[in-house]
Parts: C-alpha cells; structure tokens; sequence
C-alpha cells in the first residue's frame, strides 16, 4: 500500500526503489512483485538495519536526489512535491516534513530526546541551542554530496546507531557542513493498521533508546559544537 501512493504522487520519481535484505527475497509476496510494471525496482542488499533505506541508494546513485520513505506509513498525492518545492538550491540543505528541534543543554550537549521541542513550525534553528533534527518516517531528501564519506562506516553504524538511522544521517551531514530544514505545513502521520507493533520507536523513543545512541556519537565525533564540526560548517558557509 506505501508502494501504491508513492506510485500516484503528483511528482513521478526517476526511481522508486524497494530494500529488502537478501535472505528475504522469498517472502515478498506476489502483489509487491506485480508492481514492478507500475515502476518499482524491488533491489536486495544484506541487512544493516533501518539505514538500509539509504546507504544502498547513495552508493549506487551517488550523484542524485533521494528521497526515503518508511514502509507502514501513506504518502499523500502532492509528499514529493513538497519537499521539492523547499528545496533551495542558493542554499542546499536536507529537507524534512517532520522533525524535531534538538536542543542543546549548558554543557554543549543534546538534552534527551524527551525534552527536544517537536513544535517545529519554523524551517530553521538557532543552531546554537537548537537543530533541526528530521525525523525520518516522514520522509527526507538528501541532495548530492550532503554527508562525510564516514556515512559509509557501516561497522561504527552498526556499533554506535543501529537502531537509529536517524541520529546516523543527522550526524553524518553536520560532519559535512551541511544543514537541515523543515518543509512549511504538517504532515499527517497515516499508519497502516496493525503495522506499529514491533516498530522501533517503541525501544527508541518508548525506553530512551535514542539517548545511548546520541551520547555514542558525541562520544565518538563530539558535541554538535566541537572543533572539527564548527570548522567545516565555517568552511562550507
């Protein structure tokens, strides 16, 4: 049914590509496979959690827009056009429809996740107390060149974020210098019914999970403030 509306969009993608980890090919069932006349290219790659949506695509298409969209939810007609839409190419930045302000405590570091701000009406943050976090489930475009080759780093991915793709992307474009934005407007979450029992963020955000995983990072790359960040962001702008 995700396939079905990300097939009807207003804005036709050059490719809607299907992850699936190789050991699964067998379980696709028959109508997933029927849609590959309708345009979607069902591709295989072995299991490296909820990044599997992106890394695959980036190495494959390096030079391209993408677009990632979560597999339980509906994407209205007019998802891709939006994002589209608040793309500015004078200033290239990711672009989100949901995100979350993470803020930043005294110390440099992210407060826990319970405590970011999801009221997230304006596009851009202070980037001194506050960052634009997207949220993937409702979808993200990732323009060309947007993270540090590191994003590749799938043994530090699986060690630091493995459930948290993310904190992965989020930190991964800061390293590059590059920015995020929100797309003006909401975006109502429609989720297919049943499909929410064993999602992730039952451990990641139910039982704090996101917290470990963003405190592995600052451990591993610093403070969203550090030296080598705040150089490239410089650099870059």
């Amino acid at each position: 049914m995700t396939l079905r509306s990300l097939i009807e969009q207003d804005v036709r993608p050059d490719y809607i590509m299907l992850w699936v980890d190789s050991a699964h090919e067998k379980a696709i069932p028959q109508e997933v496979w029927a849609l590959c006349h309708a345009g979607v290219n069902i591709c295989f790659h072995n299991d490296i959690g909820p990044a599997t949506k992106l890394l695959p695509a980036l190495k494959e298409y390096p030079e391209h827009f993408i677009i990632t969209a979560d597999d339980d939810l509906y994407y209205p007609p007019d998802w891709i056009g939006r994002l589209i839409d608040a793309y500015d190419k004078d200033s290239p930045s990711i672009v989100c429809l949901r995100a979350h302000l993470a803020m930043v405590g005294d110390d440099g570091a992210l407060l826990p996740y319970r405590r970011w701000d999801r009221r997230t009406d304006q596009q851009q943050a202070n980037e001194k107390t506050q960052y634009i976090f997207p949220t993937g489930v409702g979808g993200v475009l990732y323009p060309p060149g947007c993270f540090s080759s590191e994003v590749f780093d799938e043994k530090t991915l699986a060690k630091l974020t493995p459930k948290a793709d993310d904190v992965w992307f989020f930190w991964m474009a800061r390293l590059a210098g590059t920015r995020q934005t929100r797309a003006p407007g909401r975006m109502e979450l429609i989720n297919w019914p049943g499909s929410q029992g064993a999602g992730l963020f039952h451990s990641n955000v139910s039982q704090d999970g996101n917290d470990s995983q963003i405190s592995a990072m600052e451990k591993r790359y610093g403070l969203l403030s550090n030296s080598r960040i705040a150089a490239i962001e410089k650099k870059s702008g």
